[in-house]
């Protein structure tokens, strides 16, 4: 997780690879840390650097291999500002409300004028 996370930073340059697939090289050599030959029972396995493939899923990625996905994110969008402009509207009317009814308290509470 830690090496997805830094390449979602931008900290480490992941090799080209198809969408959704992070390649990393692990630098990995042929000698173990006991033995500076490598020749010993703890050397590794591996003769040299090791290839990384990990699956990374990122919305953008996704909606860019699946039109469908686009049109499902734009829709969103729209009933999102829609509903936005609905609440901003509904508080206009709100606060009107509110100050109809105040006013209409103020002239049944004051006493009328005689001229």
């Amino acid at each position: 997780m830690p090496l997805l996370d830094a390449v979602l930073q931008g900290q480490l340059d992941p090799l080209p690879a198809p969408a959704n697939l992070v390649r990393l090289q692990m630098p990995f050599g042929g000698d173990s840390p006991a033995s500076p030959g490598g020749a010993g029972p703890g050397a590794f396995p591996l003769g040299g650097p090791l290839d990384l493939v990990a699956l990374l899923l990122r919305p953008t990625d996704l909606e860019f291999e699946t039109p469908s996905l686009r049109v499902c994110r734009q829709r969103l969008e729209q009933n999102r500002a829609r509903l936005r402009t609905m609440a901003q509207r509904h508080r206009y009317w709100q606060r009107r409300v509110q100050a109809l009814e105040a006013e209409r308290q103020w002239f049944q509470d004051s006493p009328p004028t005689s001229r």
